[in-house]
């Protein structure tokens, strides 16, 4: 499992293109009819209907863990400022078994405002990161932030003189799992030691609590990260880092079953190689 090459692996996209693509339909034929549901990562949901009497498209999105952040800041606020386009409303009546629903009008939606709309399970998971950014920048202490991307899992944001830590807790219920995910966290490590390419990245650390079974990711984030230039993309890989773990574990565990069975199917043409064709009265006596 040789993760020097983890950069150039697949990223996890914030966008949810399932929703993207209804969005994109409904702006280009305002009769378009659906409703449809869909899953999102973090155990997240979406619930999008479509009717031909309205260019509207009625959301729900179910936050999952996110639904902490949405309670503790100010979520519809920064919405508006990262999205204005967006008419998200508190008022909306909420659908049973969502967090919040909103009507978003696709009369003159382009693909750059459909986009926005798709990634709104980001943009809700954002403010946490955005105000201790902000602190951060002007000097400001504040006291560390807290809150959960799944029910066993979360994420911890403190402030030392010089930088940032965001502390990851992640849980492997299966034993494989949590052995090759040691394996790649320690090449995050080792990775930075070894290559000057990502000598700017964040510093990694982590370790390993065998009585809460937890790992413990630690990013070191400095002012180059958190600027506005570049704090998009570092929220953006820091909200999608378990994502990204379990994803190339799943990559790796299946690249090892192709090879296994590859192998296999090498050996059985051996084999077959390898077999004797008994003709005439020894083959009768076989018999």
């Amino acid at each position: 499992l040789d993760i020097r090459h983890c950069f150039r692996m697949i990223f996890i996209e914030t966008i949810n293109r399932i929703v993207l693509q209804l969005l994109l339909r409904k702006s280009q034929d305002l009769t378009a009819v659906f409703d449809e549901k869909c899953g999102d990562f973090d155990n997240s949901a979406w619930h999008i209907i479509s009717t031909d009497d309205n260019a509207l498209c009625k959301i729900s999105l179910k936050l999952g863990g996110g639904a902490e952040v949405f309670k503790k800041f100010d979520v519809v606020e920064h919405l508006k400022e990262v999205a204005p386009e967006v008419k998200v409303s508190t008022n909306e009546k909420t659908e049973e078994g969502y967090d919040f629903t909103f009507k978003f009008d696709c009369t003159e939606a382009t693909t750059e405002t459909c986009s926005k709309v798709a990634s709104l399970r980001k943009h809700v998971m954002t403010p946490p990161f955005k105000y201790a950014f902000d602190r951060f920048e002007q000097g400001e202490n504040f006291d560390p932030i807290s809150f959960h991307v799944r029910d066993d899992e979360s994420i911890d944001i403190q402030m030392t003189k010089d930088n940032l830590t965001v502390v990851y807790s992640m849980c492997f219920n299966n034993d494989d799992d949590l052995m090759s995910a040691k394996i790649l966290l320690q090449e995050f490590v080792d990775v930075k030691k070894h290559e000057r390419s990502v000598s700017a990245a964040p510093g990694f650390s982590w370790k390993f609590d065998d009585e809460k079974n937890v790992v413990t990711c630690e990013f070191v984030i400095f002012k180059t990260h958190t600027n506005p230039k570049t704090r998009d993309r570092t929220i953006d890989r820091l909200l999608t880092f378990r994502t990204y773990v379990h994803y190339h574990l799943m990559c790796a565990k299946s690249y090892i079953h192709t090879r296994m069975r590859t192998r296999v199917e090498e050996s059985l043409k051996v084999l077959n190689r390898a077999k004797t064709h008994i003709t005439g009265q020894a083959a009768e006596l076989i018999k």
